[in-house]
């Protein structure tokens, strides 16, 4: 049995697979395989911004039951060097350059934490100027109003008590000071982040006979081929590469329709994939995290994948 989680994606196009993902599939997996949430249908955020993130935390706290978890999906700010997490590919506000980085959060925080008055804050706003080279940004400025706007939704978030946040954004856990960093400015108990790349992907399997099947096999030395273990004829391959910016892959072929036996182990057995019955399998969706060495990526319910969901916390300033 899960924890209850109110589970929200960013409303950019780019993000329907990880919507249809959880609509198909409404759980996550955490840090411990026998550490799960049950979630919300997904909340989309259009134009996702830091400040309208915390907007709707705080509005499905005040209205949703007593759920206090959140699974957040959303693209990671990382160094694509080093892979080194460095905050929320999203903007702090509308209209502006700064993006949602630990560096820019902290001051925030500390404006939060400090409980800085009003003319203190409006100051900093009208003096502070952020040069980012790794980001492109240069002498760039806070929108007039923003800073003690966005604190004190900041504060009101913090009140309402947040619990757990799971964020599922590429890298941010390889940076446990920016997690805390992160957590703290949404008022969170416990911060949880993946220390790899992470996808969402549709997969649509072509049928084909045991030879076709072992011919593409030895093609995709990539792949990795899953077994039914209790109709070992049963067989599906999947291969994902990276594509461009964000976008994957998929290269995929089965030797049956039944794939039910597949998703049931590896994504989630109460899910609403449905095996077809006549024609060419189902499409399902697939959440994944790239590996390092010979298996190429891990799914929910493989240790690996709970292995690199990195937590901090408790986190201070948490009111529970």
């Amino acid at each position: 049995m899960g924890f209850n989680a109110f589970c929200v994606v960013d409303g950019r196009p780019s993000f329907n697979v990880m919507e249809s993902y959880y609509r198909m599939f409404p759980q996550e997996v955490s840090n411990k395989q026998a550490f799960t949430y049950n979630l919300t249908v997904p909340t989309r955020i259009k134009n996702m911004t830091f400040e309208s993130l915390v907007d709707k935390m705080s509005d499905l706290l005040r209205t949703g039951g007593g759920i206090d978890n959140f699974v957040i999906v959303v693209h990671g700010l990382y160094d694509h060097s080093s892979d080194y997490g460095k905050g929320l590919s999203i903007p702090l506000t509308a209209n502006s350059g700064m993006k949602a980085s630990y560096d820019i959060l902290e001051l925030l925080l500390n404006h939060r934490n400090g409980g800085s008055s009003q003319s203190a804050m409006d100051s900093f706003e009208t003096n502070y100027s952020y040069t980012n080279k790794s980001l492109n940004l240069s002498d760039v400025h806070f929108p007039k109003g923003s800073v003690s706007r966005i604190v004190g939704k900041m504060a009101q978030l913090q009140r309402l008590k947040p619990r757990i946040v799971e964020m599922r954004a590429c890298n941010l856990g390889t940076n446990t000071a920016g997690m805390k960093i992160l957590g703290e400015s949404l008022g969170a108990r416990f911060l949880l982040a993946p220390d790899r790349r992470m996808f969402f992907v549709s997969v649509s399997p072509t049928v084909n006979n045991d030879k076709t099947f072992d011919a593409y096999a030895g093609q995709m030395t990539s792949a990795r081929v899953f077994v039914n273990p209790l109709t070992t004829s049963e067989r599906l391959l999947i291969r994902i590469q990276k594509g461009q910016g964000t976008n994957r892959l998929v290269d995929t072929t089965a030797t049956s329709r039944n794939l039910n036996w597949f998703t049931d182990r590896f994504l989630w057995s109460n899910g609403n994939y449905v095996s077809s019955t006549s024609g060419k399998p189902r499409t399902f969706y697939l959440e994944g995290m790239d590996l390092p060495g010979s298996t190429p990526y891990a799914m929910p319910h493989e240790q690996v994948f709970s292995d690199h969901i990195i937590e901090v916390g408790p986190l201070a300033g948490n009111m529970i």
